[in-house]
């Protein structure tokens, strides 16, 4: 999630809100801070969006994290609409419908400014959404196979 986060960050330049996310993130799954700067200094300029589509199957949960994971670290300094199609275009390389990856994406920007804010409230219904949005979508997909 990280690499793909820097992937996608990267493509307005790598602010120090979203080196300090990626960190945030790291830390919270206990990596290590030497493992954390080893990742953070991968080259990653020769990755491709084909890339990202190897890292988990099409249209799952797994996809939907990856890209609410990666649009929450973008978020932190506001997304730029290079980051949103980038974004967009990873969605879709990984099989997921736009309105999906637009409502990840807004759900990501509310919630940055949530945090900013401080609105522990805010961020608690923010969580009730999010997990809305996955239970949506397997629904569609239950739907989808009948």
């Amino acid at each position: 999630l990280a690499l793909v986060a820097k992937h996608i960050a990267a493509t307005d330049g790598l602010s120090a809100a979203e080196s300090t996310g990626m960190r945030a993130l790291l830390s919270h799954y206990r990596v290590p801070p030497e493992a954390q700067a080893e990742l953070l200094a991968i080259d990653l300029s020769e990755a491709t969006d084909e890339h990202v589509r190897e890292l988990v199957p099409a249209g799952s949960a797994k996809a939907m994290y990856l890209v609410s994971g990666v649009a929450a670290i973008a978020a932190r300094d506001g997304l730029s609409e290079e980051e949103v199609a980038r974004i967009e275009a990873i969605g879709a390389t990984i099989g997921l419908a736009k309105p999906m990856i637009d409502a990840l994406c807004a759900h990501a920007e509310a919630e940055v400014v949530a945090s900013i804010r401080n609105d522990r409230g805010m961020l608690d219904k923010l969580d009730r959404l999010r997990g809305a949005l996955f239970r949506l979508a397997d629904e569609t997909d239950v739907a989808a196979a009948s």
